[in-house]
Formats: C-alpha cells, structure tokens, sequence
C-alpha cells in the first residue's frame, strides 16, 4: 500500500524524497527519516527486480521449517 502511495504521489510530479517524507510523516511516528529512506529503497528495488525483497528477521534468510535440525525435532 505504501508504494502505491509512493507511486502514484511519484506520477502526479511529487520528488521522491518529497513523496517519502510525506508518507513517513503520515505513517511513522517521529521524524520518520529512516522510515522514508526505506521506502525509497525499497521502491527502487521494486522497480529494478518487479517484485519486493525477501524478508530476513532475526538474521535468517531460511525458514524454520527448511532447517533439518528443527524437521528432526519436530
């Protein structure tokens, strides 16, 4: 929802950072600089590979449920 946000202020002439502050200003509390930075990040990264980045909480790139550890356990 965000990036569409970001998209479509983008269209209508917005400047990025303009369009990524005004989002982070809405959405996070705070300033929101780094909120905003990410959501240029990851707006370019939408636009460069046509689809969002893989998440990796906690360090991981893996899920739980492909460790052979935690299959044995379970």
């Amino acid at each position: 929802m965000i990036l569409s946000i970001f998209a479509t202020l983008c269209l209508k002439g917005v400047l990025r950072m303009q369009a990524s502050a005004e989002i982070a200003y809405q959405w996070h509390d705070g300033d929101g600089v780094h909120f905003a930075r990410w959501i240029r990040a990851l707006a370019r990264h939408y636009q460069i590979f046509e689809q969002l980045p893989v998440e990796r909480c906690g360090g991981r790139s893996i899920s739980f449920l492909e460790d052979e550890m935690v299959k044995k356990h379970v």
